[in-house]
């Protein structure tokens, strides 16, 4: 099952979805990715808000602290080793622009779609609330 992964994939949408049933998009509607699985067992995601504001300057690590907040806030990005494990994909995380998950497991419920798209769920947490969280991709 791990070779239909194999590959680079454009995110398509993310939605959280609350147990009352209310939907949101924690990166706006029409967001901005890439995931990608390569057959040596690596794998890496970037999920970032489409029109980010620029910070006031081009240089590395440059811009203020609420600059720096925004950007955190509208972007995130994370690496490391994946495995199938029957319908669950297992990210196990050795970079994460949220530190926390360095050294952990992320767990994602795997969907196939329509052949060429792909949904990844998982409860998450989001604004003291646990959501389900469903990140769909299609083949790049």
């Amino acid at each position: 099952m791990g070779e239909r992964f194999h590959g680079t994939w454009r995110i398509v949408s993310w939605e959280n979805r609350e147990d009352d049933g209310v939907v949101s998009y924690p990166v706006g509607p029409a967001p901005e990715g890439l995931l990608h699985y390569a057959p040596d067992g690596y794998m890496f995601v970037h999920i970032m808000r489409a029109g980010r504001t620029p910070l006031s300057t081009d240089a590395l690590f440059g811009g203020d602290a609420p600059e720096h907040a925004e950007a955190f806030a509208s972007h995130v990005a994370y690496a490391g080793r994946w495995e199938v494990r029957g319908d669950v994909m297992v990210h196990r995380l050795e970079i994460a622009s949220v530190p926390n998950w360095v050294g952990g497991e992320q767990l994602r419920r795997v969907e196939f779609l329509d052949g060429d798209r792909l949904r990844l769920s998982a409860p998450m947490a989001f604004g003291g609330k646990t959501v389900m969280a469903s990140v769909t991709w299609r083949r790049a």
